[in-house]
């Protein structure tokens, strides 16, 4: 098989919505870049009841979209003014919208990572709790909603995650790891260094992309933890595949190691 057939997967359409919630943009990610990378840009894996191959993923259809910009669960006319933070959009407003996702074709759809944010992460990349549902987002009970009834649309969904690091913070106190969990004390992180030179692997998986605090998985408490956290939300609201952030900033193993427990786990998938 083709060392890409990953990101063909992850990427055959993917559209997000604009700020102002009704205009489709095109969305590009730039890890298709990397040709070892394909193998773990999306982890696909049997969900709660049909297990879901590679080639029946290759026939789905993705939306990508944007939780928080994507639909307000109310006026969809609401203007967002500072598009430096949250503009609204949640769980209920994307199961409002789905009769127009399966009115483009759409049979999959892709949303944002769902753990909650340090200030203004909107976009869902700057966890602070991983254990915590973003309360912008919504709930545990909407967020389950939304997959079953996507589920009951024959509409697979796709989790965003992250396992490279952690949210901003406060640039005058990077030592300070209190305000995150589970990952609160300096052995969960890589020694501070920022990459500079991405040509560099070894750089770019020991160091802080865009200063966010880098998670060190070769760390016991932060590989088990991982691993467990991200089959559990799997299991817990039965999503039907992984997009995997930031994937080249994580050493390959750790990859090998999450896609083994997921597929001795549920019995089996694709990447």
């Amino acid at each position: 098989q083709s060392p890409h057939a990953g990101l063909h997967i992850c990427y055959r359409i993917c559209v997000t919505q604009s700020q102002d919630f009704t205009r489709p943009r095109t969305f590009i990610d730039r890890k298709m870049k990397y040709g070892w990378l394909a193998w773990f840009c999306c982890l696909l894996f049997l969900g709660r009841v049909v297990g879901k191959t590679q080639d029946e993923w290759k026939s789905r259809i993705i939306y990508q979209l944007l939780t928080d910009r994507f639909a307000q669960n109310g006026d969809p006319s609401s203007p967002c003014s500072d598009l430096s933070t949250y503009c609204g959009g949640n769980f209920t407003g994307i199961g409002k919208k789905l009769d127009y996702i399966q009115g483009l074709g759409a049979n999959a759809i892709w949303i944002s990572p769902i753990p909650a944010q340090t200030d203004n992460g909107y976009h869902g990349y700057w966890q602070r709790d991983i254990f915590e549902i973003n309360p912008h987002f919504g709930t545990e009970s909407e967020l389950q909603n939304l997959v079953d009834e996507c589920h009951s649309r024959g509409i697979w969904v796709m989790l965003d995650v992250v396992a490279n690091h952690m949210g901003n913070q406060d640039n005058q106190n990077l030592n300070d790891f209190s305000p995150f969990n589970p990952f609160n004390q300096a052995q969960h992180y890589h020694s501070y260094c920022l990459i500079k030179d991405f040509s560099n692997q070894t750089q770019v998986e020991l160091c802080r992309l865009a200063n966010l605090p880098d998670l060190n998985q070769t760390n016991t408490f932060v590989n088990s933890t991982l691993t467990t956290w991200i089959n559990g939300i799997v299991t817990k609201y039965g999503f039907d595949g992984l997009r995997v952030d930031t994937t080249p900033e994580v050493a390959k193993t750790f990859w090998y190691i999450l896609l083994q427990i997921l597929r001795s786990i549920h019995h089996g998938g694709s990447i």
